[in-house]
């Protein structure tokens, strides 16, 4: 059984054309019975965001963010989290500038973004995005970003119990040491309009993952998650129209 409810506001106020400002506030509660867990959440959340121009040729954007996550996990045979009962909570702060060159050939995104969770200290998250249109219809673009993925209650809070093969159950523990992993992302496109009737879109990515999540035994049956793995992904996409 599962069952829900949410809530959005949302403002926003426009300056000019170029100046705006938007506020934004969103209430959810979920209620989950399921075999394996039993859990009621709310989260409560709220958004700033300003766009302005600095100059002829900048355009920025900033903002700010928090959210509180509240559970309430009812424990039994297969799952339990220690404690029962967390509030989970994360501000952030964030700024971009957007350049622009050559009567808008070249465009230059820089930003940062700057979290911090209740499980992790400050997390630094910068971005930066290239595009240069030589030509009407065509459009190379480049970019960089570093991101974080926040450990879950399981990760770090969970005891949960798994039938085993042939030893009856077998455990797999949180660990309160888990931290948040490290990604960073690079990618490369190339868009064109070839003709009225043609157009193709390429790009490429390679990312690097570190402190990916990972199980380890401690016990013959019990195992219990670590930060222990580096991942690489690769990979491309073309699209013809």
């Amino acid at each position: 059984r599962a069952q829900g409810q949410n809530l959005l506001f949302r403002w926003s106020h426009f300056f000019s054309k170029q100046s705006d400002v938007t506020v934004q506030l969103y209430y959810d509660r979920t209620q989950r019975e399921e075999i394996s867990i039993k859990e009621r959440r709310q989260t409560y959340d709220l958004d700033i965001r300003h766009r302005f121009p600095l100059f002829a040729s900048q355009e920025i954007v900033w903002g700010v963010g928090y959210r509180a996550s509240v559970d309430d996990i009812e424990p039994d045979r297969t799952f339990s989290a220690d404690p029962a009962h967390r509030t989970l909570r994360t501000v952030k702060g964030f700024i971009q500038d957007e350049f622009r060159f050559f009567q808008d050939t070249l465009r230059l995104t820089l930003g940062s973004q700057f979290l911090k969770h209740s499980y992790t200290g400050v997390l630094i998250q910068p971005n930066a995005r290239v595009t240069w249109m030589p030509a009407d219809g065509h459009a190379l673009w480049a970019a960089a970003t570093r991101t974080n993925r926040v450990p879950s209650r399981l990760e770090r809070e969970g005891r949960q119990r798994e039938e085993g093969s042939g030893t009856g159950f077998s455990e797999l523990l949180g660990n309160p040491q888990q931290r948040a992993n490290d990604l960073w992302g690079f990618e490369l496109g190339y868009r064109a309009t070839l003709t009225p009737a043609l157009s193709i879109d390429l790009s490429t990515f390679y990312t690097t993952e570190r402190l990916s999540p990972s199980e380890t035994h401690i016990t013959p049956e019990t195992e219990q998650y670590l930060n222990g793995e580096s991942l690489k992904s690769y990979g491309g996409e073309a699209a013809l129209t």
